[in-house]
């Protein structure tokens, strides 16, 4: 399945190209290159699994847990938005790009929200009003992933990194996400709807679009749920 996504870049008035360059080289090669700002990969497959099979299977593993390789991906959203926001929250604004992109080359990126909020979930320490929102940010089945992760509550935090990981790479987890529209305030004050990484990186074919970040209307809904709030 293909999604409509966006990736908004901010433009530093210290880099050597142009915002026109910037657009040009965007259209002509991508955005592949590997950068301090990309998206580590877990080192597990797009899978549909049931949650439960997931936790027997974390269960058995050995500290320490090895998580990721060298695989690394590039961040988007769904919503233009969210693109938007992260195209001028620094320096000056920037371009948005507009992307066609496969839902299995996508992972969710939670280092903003999912990696903070769910172990509080499931160690029972989180406040409990907002936690049904979860099932309309990521879909009905994270609720099973809640309900078999709180077997996890009293286990290293890498066991609990792990079965995260595998939420990230479910595509069950990931297509519901792309549909989401509650706007998140994350970690760092990060604001979106839902946040991907494209694996691989952006390749030239995937671009449909370069939009400078001014020309977008401002079209940002108020924040529903905030990191805080758990």
């Amino acid at each position: 399945m293909d999604s409509i996504l966006w990736r908004g870049l901010s433009f530093d008035n210290q880099y050597s190209k142009s915002l026109c360059e910037m657009k040009r080289e965007i259209i002509e090669i991508g955005d592949n290159k590997k950068d301090k700002f990309n998206l580590l990969v877990p080192n597990i497959s797009h899978h549909r699994n049931d949650p439960q099979n997931i936790l027997n299977g974390i269960i058995n593993l050995h500290l320490p847990i090895a998580r990721y390789e060298s695989l690394t991906a590039k961040c988007v959203t769904s919503d233009v938005g969210s693109a938007k926001i992260y195209a001028t929250r620094e320096n000056e604004p920037g371009i948005v790009i507009k992307l066609n992109i496969k839902t299995d080359l996508l992972v969710i990126d939670g280092r903003d929200f999912l990696y903070s909020i769910f172990p509080r979930i499931i160690k029972k320490e989180a406040k409990e009003g907002k936690i049904k929102l979860l099932s309309e940010i990521f879909g009905k089945k994270i609720n099973l992933y809640i309900t078999e992760g709180e077997k996890l509550k009293d286990y290293d935090s890498q066991y609990i990194f792990k079965y995260i990981d595998y939420i990230c790479m479910d595509l069950d987890i990931i297509e519901a996400h792309i549909n989401n529209v509650i706007l998140i305030n994350g970690r760092y004050s990060t604001r979106f709807t839902n946040a991907f990484g494209v694996i691989g990186g952006i390749q030239p074919q995937d671009v449909l679009e370069v939009i400078f970040a001014n020309q977008i209307s401002n079209n940002i809904p108020d924040v529903e749920i905030n990191i805080s709030d758990f």
